[in-house]
């Protein structure tokens, strides 16, 4: 599952390079307020499997929540940090981006803004992205 991780760190990092995995486990809204403002994390499921001939192709459900901190003007951070997550999924899913990987596909399912329980004017957006990966036999 190494090349799922490292494929979404590297995609990340193209757009901006100041977001650092929060690699902590669960839950993943436990990130301390020190590292909270440009953190992620990446959790992913097998959500279904196909045998084709001599090989398999594994549906994965990714989840992707970007962590942000607000400032003194909330709105705009939030629409900027919205727009800074639509960039990061667009890089993702670009084909230029997928077909040289271990990938058939990665598709997006949905982008969502949620509030941070506990943690003053923080928040997280989150994308769902369906993978698609083959696997010979």
């Amino acid at each position: 599952m190494n090349d799922i991780r490292g494929y979404f760190d590297t995609r990340i990092a193209e757009i901006d390079s100041k977001f650092k995995p929060w690699n902590d486990g669960f839950p993943s809204d436990n990130i301390p307020s020190t590292f909270i403002n440009k953190s992620y994390f990446l959790l992913y499921n097998i959500n279904s499997s196909e045998f084709l001939d001599q090989s398999m192709s594994d549906n994965y459900l990714v989840n992707l929540k970007l962590f942000f901190k607000g400032g003194r003007d909330v709105q705009t951070t939030i629409d900027e940090s919205f727009d800074l997550a639509n960039n990061i999924r667009v890089n993702i899913v670009k084909r230029e981006n997928v077909f040289p990987s271990a990938f058939y596909n990665i598709l997006p399912e949905s982008m969502t803004f949620n509030i941070l329980n506990g943690n003053d004017n923080s928040f997280y957006i989150e994308i769902v992205f369906e993978l698609t990966k083959q696997n010979y036999l």
